[in-house]
């Protein structure tokens, strides 16, 4: 996915006491976020200069040699981010050995599932723009 010039998985407290996880790749203009905030897991795209659309965006996508598939993720108010259909899914999917930099991808995975409480979730789409729902 290529090479990270920021990343990180900072960890803190929201104002209830649930632990709140970050981890973002920058590369260039465009940024890949893990999160878990509110008990809502988060994975996203996000681009600075480029308008990805108002309501779904075609994302195809490739883990190590797999066979690419495409997915339909949700587009955030401004355009400029998509959200996976299930975050949950996605960030499990991702190999420990990812080809970018978001530090080990095991132990962010593991910080996203201890925060948002995975155990406890159903698998069921959490990635979107309507932060009213909460996971």
């Amino acid at each position: 996915m290529g090479t990270s010039a920021e990343a990180g998985a900072p960890q803190a407290e929201c104002s209830d006491g649930s632990p709140q996880i970050v981890a973002a790749n920058l590369v260039g203009d465009t940024v890949l976020i893990l999160r878990c905030k509110d008990q809502t897991t988060e994975a996203a795209f996000s681009t600075k200069y480029n308008w990805l659309g108002s309501r779904s965006v075609d994302v195809a996508l490739r883990i190590n040699d797999e066979k690419p598939f495409k997915a339909v993720w949700k587009a955030s108010v401004d355009g400029r981010a998509a959200f996976a259909p299930n975050a949950v899914e996605f960030i499990r999917m991702l190999p420990d050995n990812a080809n970018f930099n978001l530090g080990n991808v095991s132990d962010i995975r593991n910080k996203v599932a201890h925060a948002c409480d995975w155990d406890h979730t159903p698998n069921e789409p959490v990635g979107s723009v309507d932060h009213s729902e909460h996971r």
